[in-house]
């Protein structure tokens, strides 16, 4: 992830994503989150657009995330193409 934040912070949107697809799919939305709240928290009261996940999104999250790291440290085609 370390990689795919780098290179998506220079510009390098495709090599960000061939680091890292799951992350740079996630980093956008969770970015988003982070900024509502931190603005919500400046300002002092929730702001009316927030984005919340829930219990059963988090859960689905973190089974797409285990699943995709799993699937990357398979040695074997097709799963090597997810690797970095």
């Amino acid at each position: 992830m370390t990689r795919a934040v780098h290179a998506a912070l220079h510009g390098h949107l495709g090599e960000a994503f061939r680091f890292n697809p799951v992350g740079m799919v996630l980093l956008p939305a969770a970015l988003t989150g982070l900024g509502l709240e931190l603005l919500g928290w400046v300002r002092g009261k929730p702001l009316p657009l927030q984005l919340r996940a829930g219990g059963r999104l988090g859960w689905v999250i973190a089974g797409v995330l285990l699943v995709f790291w799993i699937l990357r440290n398979i040695p074997a085609w097709p799963f090597t193409l997810l690797a970095p």
